[in-house]
């Protein structure tokens, strides 16, 4: 069994952080053998000695008797700095704290093909779903940053969005994510890396929206889908009832008064209001 040595017995051979193989096991000591470094295959005994806890509360000292080691099927980064291997599995479940980990991680072997890699699916539970759902949304309801639907501001801020996705969590998938194999793209096709979205979700719209059933079959609408008595006036004009103009546009070219710092505010030397949005 694979242990690492916990304290300093004899150094420089035994080291906290020697990692050995268990050959032999007594009661009151442990055959080991060296399993890296410049005393590899070495065998050594390691004995029981006494431990104190030193971050105990209890009011009075606490010993044991064990051996100074424990169970090491693997190791962490920082244990690893320093080592060579010959095959090398990376446990990126949770990221690393930085990019110098990550490199020391990677660094550990010689060739590319002996480093694996056990990573998260960024994809589970739907969030590739969710994200188109998210790039739909955000063509109709446009910001100049997709960071501001995350924003506490009353007029960028997307309940739908922010609840449906943390933004550090869209903003990993934006950076990441491919539909389309990078090493194969049509030469001259500006839309190649997003040409197999395209299609997918056009046979998906074709196959969920039979158009026979939901369009009419010329260029006259339907009036069972659309009755125009009910929806538009019945002259030119447009009825005030159902639109008022007063409140829905503006009466002239002004600038809107905006007190609030954001990214939509306007200046404009000469207006009447020089700080604001546009009317």
């Amino acid at each position: 069994m694979p242990v690492m040595v916990l304290r300093s017995l004899n150094p420089p051979r035994l080291m906290n952080g020697t990692r050995c193989i268990v050959t032999k096991a007594m009661r009151n000591l442990i055959e080991v053998k060296i399993t890296s470094g410049p005393f590899k295959d070495e065998k050594h005994l390691i004995p029981r000695i006494r431990l104190q806890p030193s971050d105990t509360a209890l009011p009075f000292t606490f010993q044991r008797q064990q051996f100074p080691s424990r169970p090491c099927f693997s190791l962490t980064i920082n244990n690893a700095q320093g080592r060579s291997l010959r095959v090398v599995g990376l446990d990126l479940r949770s990221q690393v704290f930085t990019q110098s980990m990550l490199y020391v991680a990677l660094s550990r072997t010689g060739r590319k093909n002996d480093v694996y890699i056990l990573a998260e699916d960024v994809l589970l539970n739907g969030s590739a779903s969710l994200f188109l759902s998210i790039l739909l949304v955000s063509g109709y309801n446009s910001l100049p940053r997709s960071m501001m639907y995350w924003e506490q501001q009353e007029d960028c801020y997307n309940s739908a969005i922010s609840k449906t996705m943390s933004r550090n969590r869209s903003e990993m998938l934006t950076r990441y994510i491919h539909v389309a194999d990078n090493d194969n793209l049509i030469a001259g096709n500006k839309f190649a890396k997003i040409k197999p979205l395209y299609k997918l979700l056009n046979e998906r719209l074709v196959r969920l929206f039979p158009v026979e059933q939901h369009l009419s079959t010329d260029e006259s609408m339907s009036p069972s889908l659309f009755p125009v008595q009910q929806h538009l006036s019945t002259d030119e004009s447009m009825s005030p009832s159902l639109f008022p103009v007063e409140q829905h546009l503006p009466t002239d070219e002004s600038m809107s008064p905006y007190y609030v710092k954001h990214s939509l505010k306007k200046c404009i030397r000469g207006k009447p209001i020089k700080f604001g949005c546009n009317g």
